[in-house]
């Protein structure tokens, strides 16, 4: 199947394994498209994979790679790194993203836990001018809906004053 559509592992509703399997292979002939630039940045993401590492998806500038199996995880948190973060930056993201699994596995070594990489992510390239987040009007409001509307996220909540 890999043969007729080269992205099949980056498909929703296969295995972990399978997933990574299929686009490592795929990841070889991404690292040799003509556009230098883009085939770099897949080459980043090559040089980053490591056994216990298992690539989801490989797509269009993007890269989603899980530190621990998600299928097997009893755990699972992602990193989505954000403004002017990219393919070529993936050494960093994953770092990061391997203190956050030893972290998570520090605090319940006895449950399996995986943390996953969205890497490229669209995220803009650059801070908007409006509206400004850093003004405290916006900032409150979006405090009081993040601490009142999110419960299962009170474990990250932290006191400040404004």
């Amino acid at each position: 199947m890999a043969r007729w559509d080269p992205s099949i592992g980056s498909l929703d509703g296969l295995p972990a394994l399978d997933r990574d399997y299929y686009n490592r292979r795929y990841l070889t002939v991404l690292e040799r498209l003509p556009d230098r630039t883009v085939a770099a940045g897949y080459a980043a993401v090559h040089g980053e994979l490591r056994p216990d590492t298992f690539l989801l998806s490989v797509t269009d500038g993007h890269a989603v790679v899980a530190v621990g199996n998600p299928d097997a995880a009893d755990n699972v948190a992602t990193l989505v790194p954000g403004t002017g973060s990219g393919l070529s930056g993936v050494g960093g993201d994953l770092q990061r993203t391997k203190a956050m699994y030893d972290a998570a596995v520090g605090t319940v070594p006895t449950e399996a836990t995986s943390v996953i990489l969205w890497s490229g992510y669209d995220a803009p390239q650059a801070f908007p001018t409006q509206p400004r987040i850093s003004t405290p009007t916006p900032r409150r409001r979006g405090w009081t809906v993040f601490k009142t509307g999110y419960a299962p996220h009170t474990t990250v909540r932290r006191r400040t004053t404004w």
